[in-house]
């Protein structure tokens, strides 16, 4: 797989199609459970929550009513502030219903709390479009089968004020104030918030899909007077969606991982269009190689 990336849009990633689901060189689509057949409506194994409809074909899918229901197979985002905990599905939140235990209840916050704020990141990630690469990415959250919470980082101890995922990819820790600056195409900036936020879902989904023996594995090394950091392979995959988000979005791309040092460069130049100050780049070779052994060690179920 080489992805390409444009400068000015999304382009050269079209392998998620119907649903927003890898289509496999079998012509099946990958649900994460399972495989769906889309000539014949049907998927090749029983749905793992087959117990739940015991009236519906466990082969079906969406209970033979794809205009009315869709199957994401994915993970629930849910944020936690203070006491409270919401489930953001499709652009809003819900809480729970006491008596059903369905997260069915629509809610409303304030937009400078911390729900609000983390709303209004998630809804800058889809760009108000359904069908864009932000929207496609965050309907990978959107079932039982794993979740994820976004919490205030100020609760996470000696790590209060960062931004990270757990190794488990259970939660998201967030800080609104951030102080580092990223070498990208125009030159050192800062990074949006709502991109932060992004970067660190494609940690927390990552590190529950893809096999964590390669994510964990050394990428390089920075050298620092306080120890040397090591670096995991896991920052190439999110530093990758994380630059197809940015040029969905036209913002300027990140070329490397660390300003500290070169060996931790994402992507290099491959051609430029003057006429319509269009700039494409690619994954460099080494970049590209790790990426693609981590989007191909998927997880057994």
């Amino acid at each position: 797989m080489n992805l390409i990336i444009k400068a000015t849009n999304l382009g050269g990633f079209n392998n998620y199609k119907y649903n927003g689901k890898e289509l496999q060189e079998t012509g099946m689509y990958d649900y994460g459970a399972r495989f769906y057949m889309p000539d014949i409506g049907r998927f090749g194994t029983i749905d793992p929550l087959a117990e739940k409809y015991p009236d519906i074909s466990p082969f079906t899918y969406v209970a033979n009513n794809p205009i009315k229901y869709t199957d994401p197979t994915g993970m629930w985002i849910d944020i936690k502030d203070g006491d409270n905990t919401y489930r953001y599905n499709n652009g809003k939140y819900y809480t729970q219903n006491a008596e059903t235990k369905k997260w069915d209840v629509e809610a409303s916050v304030k937009s400078d709390s911390y729900a609000g704020q983390i709303l209004s990141a998630l809804t800058s990630i889809t760009g108000g479009d359904e069908n864009s690469f932000g929207s496609q990415y965050l309907n990978l959250f959107a079932n039982d089968d794993i979740n994820t919470t976004i919490k205030d980082s100020s609760l996470n101890g000696s790590n209060a004020g960062k931004n990270g995922a757990t190794l488990d990819g259970s939660t998201v820790f967030t800080a609104f104030k951030q102080d580092v600056t990223l070498d990208t195409t125009s030159g050192s900036k800062q990074s949006p918030f709502h991109v932060t936020l992004f970067h660190e879902l494609g940690h927390s989904f990552s590190n529950q899909v893809f096999d964590n023996n390669i994510l964990r594995s050394e990428w390089t090394t920075i050298l620092q007077e306080n120890g040397d950091r090591k670096i995991p392979k896991s920052e190439v995959y999110s530093s990758t969606i994380e630059n197809v988000l940015r040029a969905e979005q036209n913002l300027p791309l990140r070329l490397n991982y660390s300003p500290d040092t070169t060996n931790t460069q994402l992507i290099q130049k491959v051609s430029t269009v003057p006429l319509i100050n269009n700039v494409i780049y690619k994954l460099n070779p080494a970049t590209q190689n790790i990426f693609n052994s981590i989007i191909q060690s998927k997880k057994s179920k």
